[in-house]
């Protein structure tokens, strides 16, 4: 009985600990580049700095592409990457992506959303939408 008590005190304990760990992180996230459509390439790219603020916890962000059609109603998630940030200093990063036409009916435009979850809450920073003419 003494050994469970033991047990679970300890368990508490370092669930308290992680939880003021993840209160006190915040990544601040800010898009230094737009989507830009590089005809010759085929890809749109974009970049980002990132910078951990607080207790320096690792905070992944998910980067998601997009692609929409004027002829079209709903946009369609096209790719996903991980990105993850450690640090305290600004860590300047890109993300590329192949553009395809998924719908067959050039032009399409392209954008990126970054999310992730830190001691704020959910964030979400979108970028604007590029035209991407073949």
């Amino acid at each position: 009985m003494k050994k469970i008590f033991i047990l679970l005190v300890a368990i508490i304990t370092l669930m308290s600990c992680s939880k003021e760990d993840q209160q006190g992180t915040t990544l601040e996230l800010k898009i230094t580049k737009q989507p830009v459509f590089t005809q010759s390439t085929s890809v749109v790219s974009s970049s980002f700095t990132g910078t951990i603020i607080g207790l320096q916890q690792p905070v992944t962000v998910i980067i998601e592409w997009f692609v929409e059609s004027p002829f079209q109603e709903n946009p369609m998630h096209v790719s996903t990457q991980l990105v993850t940030f450690n640090e305290g200093t600004s860590v300047a990063k890109e993300t590329v992506n192949p553009v395809k036409d998924p719908y067959n009916s050039n032009p399409t435009y392209y954008w990126v959303r970054f999310s992730w979850s830190d001691s704020n809450g959910i964030q979400y920073v979108v970028s604007e939408k590029v035209y991407c003419k073949k």
